[in-house]
């Protein structure tokens, strides 16, 4: 039975599957100008985010492993909800990259707990400011590179002893200031933020292991 387990492991290490998250983005920060004039920086507000793309896994042992994400992923922010009825907000889509190590807390079971931790980088594919009446490009003002830092709390579930479906709870945090252009010169400031839920089913791909 002990074999058993060993060969089953070893023929399972490496999964890949379709990944779906969804939740809230927003800017932080402020700039060394608002923090030395004593001046507000600009408010931002939650705004409902999504992505998907490609999660690749790779288990060391029956505890520890690598997992690669490769996601288009659109985040941004509202303006204060205070200062107009209906605040306009930041679209930006990005082409995201994560890589991250991941620790099963309770291995060896059906059902477990892990926790994912890693870094990002984020290329700008397209940026808008939107209203309610139009939609302006404003690639130009925003920098097309951003990197950070991800931590999640996940579930995982196995499935007929091969696939896993996997939910967890994320968040990620943007190292630079995002604003460029006309916009970095008028004081405004920001980095990315993003929490939510992840779900993914990764597909087990089995190694034929001869005696």
């Amino acid at each position: 039975m002990v074999c058993l387990s060993i060969k089953t492991f070893a023929q399972n290490k490496l999964f890949i599957g379709p990944i779906y998250q969804y939740g809230y983005s927003s800017f932080f920060g402020k700039s060394d100008m608002d923090m030395t004039s004593g001046q507000a920086a600009p408010d931002f507000s939650l705004k409902s985010s999504f992505g998907t793309g490609i999660k690749i896994e790779h288990l060391l042992n029956e505890k520890w492993g690598w997992n690669t994400f490769l996601i288009w992923q659109q985040m941004g922010a509202k303006f204060d909800e205070a200062t107009c009825d209906c605040p306009p907000h930041y679209r930006l889509n990005y082409a995201d990259l994560w890589i991250g190590a991941k620790y099963n807390l309770n291995p060896g079971k059906k059902q477990s707990f892990y926790i994912n931790a890693g870094v990002t980088s984020n290329l700008l594919l397209q940026a808008y400011r939107v209203n309610s009446y139009e939609s302006v490009i404003i690639s130009d003002d925003i920098k097309p590179f951003d990197f950070g830092t991800f931590a999640a709390l996940g579930f995982a579930f196995k499935l007929w002893d091969k696939d896993i479906l996997q939910a967890s709870l994320f968040y990620t945090g943007g190292f630079r200031n995002l604003f460029s252009g006309i916009l970095e010169m008028n004081s405004v400031y920001g980095k990315n933020m993003y929490t939510g839920i992840q779900f993914s089913y990764m597909i087990g791909i089995t190694k034929k292991v001869t005696n």
